[in-house]
């Protein structure tokens, strides 16, 4: 999915998915959110989110905080590409205070990048500086580069509505190179 072969990925997909249709989803939840992420790309939406609120549900009846943040995360990515914007901050603010409580380092960055999303998508600079700084320092020390190539993406969401196009298109050159 991920290289662009979403017609060599589907039967992959859907193998995997029978697999996690059987299994404790809180057992595997990072093979679960990565599935569910892959399956939002390729705009299964529905199967996505039911496969996330599955594991997010799994996680908070086993008090398993810690499995919060990444399923969280993507489950922000998958309302925020529906068009539930409200929802989408609300789950990447949890997944912030989560990963931050749990000391999840890595997972703080990506959790960050999508709350910094979401203020760009609403227009709030500030807090989009504050978050965004946060999500690539982070990259920056744990070598994510998929944490970089989204908040390129998510400066040029809050520059365009601004005219700003021609700043936007240079954070969005990188995003093309990777």
């Amino acid at each position: 999915v991920f290289l662009g072969e979403d017609e060599r990925a589907l039967p992959l997909l859907r193998e995997s998915r029978a697999q996690l249709d059987h299994e404790h989803v809180l057992a595997a939840f990072e093979l679960a959110s990565s599935h569910a992420f892959a399956l939002a790309v390729v705009e299964d939406h529905d199967a996505a989110r039911m496969l996330l609120l599955r594991v997010v549900a799994d996680a908070r009846s086993a008090g398993a905080p810690a499995v919060l943040p990444l399923p969280l995360g993507t489950l922000s990515q998958l309302e925020f590409r529906t068009g539930d914007w409200t929802q989408a901050a609300a789950h990447a603010s949890e997944a912030v205070q989560l990963a931050e409580q749990t000391g999840q380092m890595s997972l703080l960055g990506f959790s960050l990048q999508c709350r910094a999303q979401m203020d760009a998508a609403f227009g709030r600079e500030v807090e989009f500086e504050r978050h965004i700084e946060g999500a690539v320092a982070l990259a920056a020390r744990f070598a994510i580069d998929s944490i970089v190539m989204m908040a390129s993406s998510s400066h040029a969401l809050l520059l365009l509505p601004q005219g700003r196009s021609a700043e936007a298109l240079r954070h969005l050159e990188p995003v093309a190179r990777l």
